[in-house]
């Protein structure tokens, strides 16, 4: 396995709420706790981008959106080659064109063509003992088709 990315597996958290996606995209980015659940509101608002670089400047970083990049993969790939995680606001699968998700790419096999992914709708945990770092790996055919969005949100990314 040759990989482009984040070398270090992140601590591993639990994840019992599958619509907080971008509290636990922006715990496993800063690779610390970012939840606190006795402050959540009772009803959950969409994470939208500048919602997720607010999150990230509430904890003194600063975070970059892209929209809609020429070469989707290769910006990507890019961003992995200097150890960059990248945050993706994605469909939840492609016959759900509406129902968005945030997911993190931590890595990419070039030999494999895959990459290695946290998804908090994935298992219990951000990490599989199976993988380098992540829970989930996708195909770049795969990654691309959740990653398409729908007009207003085509290709859109986060990165610290």
């Amino acid at each position: 396995m040759a990989l482009i990315g984040v070398r270090k597996a992140p601590h591993r958290f639990s994840h019992p709420n599958k619509l907080l996606c971008g509290s636990y995209v922006v715990e496993l980015m800063l690779d610390r706790k970012f939840v606190d659940w006795r402050r959540r509101p009772a009803v959950l608002k969409p994470t939208l981008p500048w919602t997720l670089t607010k999150m990230f400047r509430k904890s003194g970083k600063v975070a970059t959106v892209m929209f809609r990049h020429p070469d989707p993969l290769g910006w990507l790939k890019q961003e992995l080659t200097r150890r960059r995680p990248v945050a993706l606001f994605v469909r939840v699968s492609p016959r759900l064109p509406v129902a968005l998700h945030w997911i993190v790419v931590l890595a990419f096999d070039d030999i494999t063509e895959e990459f290695l992914v946290y998804d908090s709708r994935v298992g219990l945990s951000s990490v599989d003992p199976s993988l380098p770092v992540g829970n989930t790996k996708m195909s770049s055919t795969y990654l691309l088709e959740v990653w398409h969005g729908f007009p207003f949100f085509q290709y859109v990314a986060v990165t610290i």
